[in-house]
């Protein structure tokens, strides 16, 4: 299951928040989103902690990106998250 699960969610975004995912002894499978159903996000400045993976993006839907700081248990996105 995903921190953010989002159906149909048009032009919405999330700005300058603090997402911690899963607790710290735990392992991390869950992703921070999932889009669906022609979905469209933005997250700005966003630090996001702890996921899975960044997230599942389905088809007709987008999520997008930019600054802040994403440090997750086996991030498969290199231009967001850093090398450990």
């Amino acid at each position: 299951m995903s921190c953010f699960q989002l159906d149909g969610a048009t032009d919405m975004v999330v700005q300058n928040s603090t997402v911690t995912i899963g607790f710290p002894a735990d392992e991390i499978h869950e992703s921070t989103y999932s889009a669906d159903h022609d979905t469209h996000i933005t997250f700005a400045n966003d630090v996001v902690n702890g996921f899975g993976v960044i997230g599942n993006i389905h088809a007709g839907s987008t999520a997008t990106v930019t600054g802040g700081s994403w440090t997750g248990h086996s991030c498969r996105w290199p231009a967001v998250c850093p090398k450990h």
